[in-house]
């Protein structure tokens, strides 16, 4: 098996690929490593230091990025040799993202998604003090490769989304993240196996591999376009939890939720429960799978219990996140009777809630809605955790209202000077705005409704409706 390496040694300098030699069954994280530091991290740090003397001369001045080279990986078998590497950048990352953990996306890719096209992008960093030490991977980025975009013949490298996915920002070390973005721009500009179109889909917009994407956007003066960009419900925590029940909630809502929950302790006693760090986490998955399955959701064949690799994706990923501490699950119990279960993950400073199920025989007192407002008050017990993403739709009702911050979640789609990505960037602001007008014609709204309207208000209309 083999692997292409490519060393980006400076911004704008592409050295040529080398073969690097790989055993049938896949070497350990250790050997894998140390194929990487032998043929790639020498040969980088000869490279630099042949800049270094252009500088002491007056030539080419050095980029911080001669410490960066990137690796591409194409076998998902390859990529688990990282796994405790990966786990590391996972814990430093800039902007956290359970989904592009190791726990949680090998599964994803073992049971829910295809391995036709994937190409992951691995940036490490050298240390030219210390030349014997092992590079450190500072960035990781997973691709796709498709071959049409949006039914247009174009290839594009599309940010990996598997199924359950809610959010595609790469892991990129917190003390690396210009050094990963110029060493990936440069990767998708000058390497064979780039594509005309790279879409960073379903990014957190306010995070700062996002800023830095922007920035140099603007100094490459690449062609970008906000393709989609969403707001939902974001959880930041107040002095406590009840000034923020009270802040999120009406007097009048707030009363009502009591009435309801002194109600279902009349007919029995309540209780609530969070799983035990330390406690087994598998009577909690199987009590979850159950109770989603017996809802609208096992009717409707969506639940997780309904199909056997999401089943086994979910019982796998939740395992892996309880044995790295990173399993959140809460109960709201009536007779000892689980009614409310939910299911959220941490990852770093940050959560993620990812699934919350109830029993519909109980929906008469909202069992969800009580077990969300435990679940804003165990969160402020967590002074670790400094945000929650609710991964909702944005216009989920219930959650908009108990939550009250908000994260902005766009895709952007970028030509990398490869014809025609050029051409279709600079199309598809048509194309939205062709869509939005063929949409109301069609409506039999047609153009009066904007009569007198400027052609800005016009146009805005037609992207908040694309």
């Amino acid at each position: 098996m083999n692997e292409n390496v490519q060393n980006m040694v400076g911004r704008g300098v592409h050295e040529k690929a080398s073969s690097v030699p790989r055993s049938r069954t896949g070497p350990s994280t250790g050997d894998w490593q140390d194929l990487v530091f032998r043929r790639s991290a020498a040969e980088a740090t000869d490279e630099m230091q042949r800049r270094q003397k252009k500088v002491k001369t007056g030539g080419t001045k050095t980029s911080t990025t001669s410490r960066m080279f990137t690796v591409v990986i194409r076998d998902v078998q390859e990529l688990e040799t990282l796994r405790s590497t990966w786990a590391e950048l996972a814990q430093d990352a800039v902007d956290p993202n359970v989904y592009y953990e190791p726990w949680m996306l090998l599964p994803a890719l073992r049971y829910l998604h295809s391995s036709r096209g994937l190409v992951f992008l691995l940036m490490f960093s050298l240390d030219p003090k210390h030349p014997t030490v092992p590079p450190l991977l500072c960035g990781m980025f997973p691709f796709e490769r498709q071959t049409h975009y949006r039914g247009l013949p174009c290839r594009v490298l599309r940010l990996l989304r598997p199924k359950y996915n809610r959010l595609c920002t790469p892991l990129v070390h917190r003390e690396f993240v210009a050094e990963c973005v110029t060493a990936l721009i440069d990767w998708l500009e000058q390497s064979p196996d780039s594509c005309p179109l790279v879409e960073f889909r379903f990014i957190a917009g306010e995070g700062r591999f996002a800023q830095e994407l922007h920035q140099q956007i603007t100094e490459r003066r690449l062609m970008a376009f906000q393709s989609e960009c969403t707001v939902r419900a974001l959880f930041k925590p107040m002095s406590s939890g009840e000034s923020y029940l009270e802040r999120a909630l009406k007097g009048k809502r707030r009363k009502e939720f009591r009435r309801l929950e002194n109600r279902l302790s009349e007919a029995g006693r309540i209780e609530y429960r969070c799983l035990d760090p330390k406690g087994d986490a598998k009577p909690w998955i199987t009590s979850f799978l159950e109770l989603e399955s017996r809802g609208w959701k096992g009717e409707m064949g969506s639940s997780l219990a309904s199909q056997e690799d999401a089943r086994r994706f979910f019982e796998e990923s939740a395992q892996e996140a309880h044995r790295h501490g990173q399993l959140m699950m809460l109960g709201l119990f009536h007779e000892n009777k689980a009614i409310a279960l939910k299911c959220n993950f941490v990852s770093g400073h940050g959560s993620f809630a990812f699934k919350i199920a109830f029993d519909e025989e109980y929906g008469r007192y909202s069992p969800g809605m009580l077990l969300e407002m435990e679940n804003v008050r165990r969160l402020h017990t967590m002074p670790e955790v400094a945000w929650m993403d609710s991964t909702a739709d944005a216009q989920h009702f219930m959650i908009n209202r108990l939550w009250i911050d908000r994260r902005t979640v766009e895709t952007l789609v970028v030509s990398v000077n490869r014809p025609p990505g050029g051409l279709i960037v600079a199309g598809l602001p048509l194309l939205r705005w062709m869509k939005g007008t063929v949409h109301h014609v069609l409506d039999g709204k047609g153009w009066g409704r904007f009569k007198g309207n400027s052609l800005r208000e016009r146009t805005n209309h037609e992207q908040r409706n694309w």
